[in-house]
């Protein structure tokens, strides 16, 4: 990751893999316009492919190709340069491995990576998480952990999360986070993250054109200052080679 810096961070696409922008799905956008003021928002951030990941336990797959299939002719109709790709976002579970190979989980854009997250409010002990990506990584899948500065076990030592890096699972952060107030505990702990380069991608995880809008290019500015900018365009080519299910070599 040396010698192109800067240059590399302008060149890079942005590519958001977690949002929730199917309307009316899960928690995400309540409607069709809604959905598209936020891709249109994402668009005007300079964001050329967008992930559509409802929660996995709400929306069944049928259902998010579906919504899939629909927004992206609403966008192209809408004159929204953005390409909509289908996914899930998995909660854990013991039946993660059986509902993928049912067919009823999604992973990001039918490529072996899924994107995973813990629950927010229960703090499981961290072997029971290692025990669960070791099964999916068994089936081969790759897990990638959606917005890691939320969880408690994380924010109370970011470096807990080192068993999982060592397994090949990138982490995401949200780039609202690094927007919060300074003293807020998921900006510290994105910062931190960054900081020790324990942070391997950033996306929006977009409920709406407002609350953590579908937009990048700022956050991805915030990590070139926190890391350097190498770091960050590299983060940038981590969604990039998810996108295309190629595998992802972390520090």
């Amino acid at each position: 990751m040396r010698g192109r810096g800067a240059q590399i961070v302008n060149e890079a696409p942005l590519i958001d893999l977690h949002t929730h922008v199917l309307a009316g799905v899960d928690d995400g956008a309540r409607d069709d316009g809604e959905a598209l003021a936020m891709l249109a928002a994402a668009a005007n951030d300079g964001v050329t492919t967008v992930l559509a990941t409802p929660h996995a336990h709400r929306v069944h797959a049928a259902q998010v190709r579906a919504g899939v299939e629909r927004l992206n002719a609403a966008a192209a109709d809408a004159g929204i340069d953005v390409t909509i790709l289908p996914g899930h976002e998995a909660r854990i579970a013991a039946d993660l491995v059986d509902r993928y190979q049912q067919g009823t989980l999604l992973t990001l854009t039918g490529t072996s990576w899924l994107l995973l997250e813990c629950y927010l409010f229960d703090d499981w002990p961290l072997y029971l998480i290692e025990r669960s990506v070791d099964r999916l990584l068994n089936a081969g899948l790759r897990p990638l952990l959606a917005h890691a500065e939320r969880y408690p076990f994380v924010q109370r030592d970011p470096h807990v999360l080192a068993p999982l890096i060592e397994r090949g699972i990138p982490i995401q952060i949200n780039a609202g986070s690094l927007f919060l107030r300074p003293t807020d505990i998921e900006r510290v702990t994105a910062e931190a993250l960054l900081r020790t380069r324990t942070a391997h991608v950033i996306a929006s995880d977009a409920h709406n054109a407002r609350y953590r809008p579908p937009v990048l290019r700022a956050a991805y500015g915030r990590a070139a200052e926190i890391a350097d900018a190498e770091y960050a365009s590299w983060m940038r080519d981590v969604a990039r080679r998810v996108v295309f299910g190629e595998e992802v070599e972390l520090p």
